[in-house]
C-alpha cells in the first residue's frame, strides 16, 4: 500500500507565507506614513498659496454694511470680520446673529464665495470655512509691520492643531511672512 499525498499546502507553509507578508508590510508601513505626512504638508502649502493669491488679488480690504445693532453703517475687515483669527466662512452659520445676517444681506457671504480661490469646495466645512488637510479651519492675521506690504499672513495650525506657544507652532504651515 502506497501513501499518496494530496495536493495543496500544509498549515506550516501557510503560516510561513503569512509571517513573511506581515514582516514585509511592517517594513513598508513607516515609508507610507512618511509619504503621507509629506503629501499633507505639500497639500497645505498649495492651499495656502491659493488662498494668499486670491486674497492679494482681491484689492478690497474693508466691507461696509448697515449694522442694525449700532443703527448705522459699520466697516469690518474682510476675511476676518468678527476678529476671531479664522479665515471667514458664512457669517450667519459661523457666528449667527443680527449683525451676521446684516453682513450677509449686504453681499458678504464668505471668503470662498467672494475671493474665489482656486480650490475645491470639498475643502469647506458646513460654515464654508476653508479647511487644511487635517480638517481644521485656516487662520489669518493682519499686521503690516510683521507681514510687509501684503499686510497679512494665512496659516494652518498643522497636524497637532495647536499654535499658542513657539513649540506648538513648530509644525504650523505659514504663508505670507516677510
Amino acid at each position: 500500500m502506497t501513501l499518496r499525498r494530496k495536493g495543496g499546502f500544509t498549515i506550516i507553509e501557510l503560516l510561513m507565507v503569512i509571517g513573511v507578508i506581515t514582516i514585509l508590510a511592517g517594513m513598508a508601513l513607516p515609508a507610507f506614513m512618511i509619504s503621507r505626512r509629506y503629501a499633507e504638508r505639500r497639500a497645505a502649502q498649495g492651499l495656502l498659496e491659493s488662498v494668499t493669491l486670491a486674497a492679494t488679488v482681491y484689492q478690497q480690504r474693508w466691507w461696509t454694511f448697515m449694522d442694525p445693532v449700532l443703527g448705522g453703517r459699520r466697516t469690518v475687515r474682510m476675511w476676518d470680520w468678527n476678529a476671531d483669527g479664522i479665515l471667514d466662512g458664512r457669517p450667519t452659520i459661523a457666528s449667527p446673529g443680527v449683525e451676521a445676517t446684516a453682513l450677509e444681506q449686504s453681499g458678504y457671504t464668505s471668503f470662498f464665495a467672494v475671493a474665489n480661490p482656486m480650490t475645491s469646495k470639498a475643502k469647506l466645512d458646513a460654515a464654508e470655512h476653508l479647511l487644511d488637510p487635517w480638517r481644521r479651519p485656516l487662520r489669518i492675521s493682519f499686521a503690516t509691520e510683521l507681514y510687509g506690504s501684503r499686510g497679512f499672513a494665512v496659516w494652518s495650525t498643522g497636524p497637532d492643531g495647536l499654535c499658542a506657544t513657539p513649540a506648538e507652532r513648530a509644525d504650523d504651515q505659514v504663508l505670507g511672512s516677510p
